[in-house]
């Protein structure tokens, strides 16, 4: 399991990867903790991209009259969250993107939250990689290693017998937030 992502706020970001070799992935319930509080979940990432490239709000994003908007927002979003998130980390998320293949789970955890706004809701995603579980577990060992040798503090913690690595983000006149990553074998 791995948790990944955090909003622009001061969250607190769990990336979870679920790897999968033969078992079936566990329904959301049975993995997210009990201060769950909002949960997402598609069951099979690979089959609704499929499905969703002639979803009518997609047509709408492609359409040639939404292009400036479209060109404008993804390089202001690109500038200003993805960029400084990767300069930080020593990695591009691009190529992390390709490794989702099978359930998804986004969730908001309590994390402390009593309706103020510190300390903020956890967010939590949770990304079966299925057959591309070698590659990431390769790509967590690697952003570990860039991580430790660029001088970053680097936490260690097990949950549910899985080895999480947590690292504070600050993104420059933006996010506060912790990523935490790992991996799990046959859950």
């Amino acid at each position: 399991m791995k948790n990944i992502l955090a909003t622009p706020f001061a969250l607190t970001a769990a990336c979870g990867v679920l790897l999968t070799a033969r078992a079936a992935v566990p329904p959301p319930e049975q993995i997210l903790a009990s201060d769950t509080i909002a949960v997402l979940a598609i069951p099979d990432y690979s089959r609704v991209l499929e499905s969703q490239k002639s979803a009518p709000y997609l047509q709408l994003w492609r359409d040639e009259s939404m292009r400036a908007f479209r060109e404008k927002f993804v390089a202001k979003f690109t500038k200003e969250v993805i960029e400084p998130v990767e300069r930080q980390l020593g990695l591009k998320i691009a190529d992390y993107l390709d490794l989702a293949r099978g359930q998804i789970t986004l969730a908001f955890t309590r994390n402390g939250w009593n309706g103020t706004a510190e300390p903020l809701p956890g967010f939590i995603a949770l990304i079966d990689t299925r057959e591309k579980s070698e590659l990431l577990a390769k790509n967590l060992a690697e952003v570990r290693k860039k991580l430790t040798e660029s001088g970053q503090t680097l936490k260690s913690e097990r949950i549910r017998d899985v080895e999480f690595t947590t690292l504070p983000v600050e993104v420059p006149d933006g996010p506060k937030f912790q990523l935490s990553f790992g991996q799990a074998g046959t859950v």
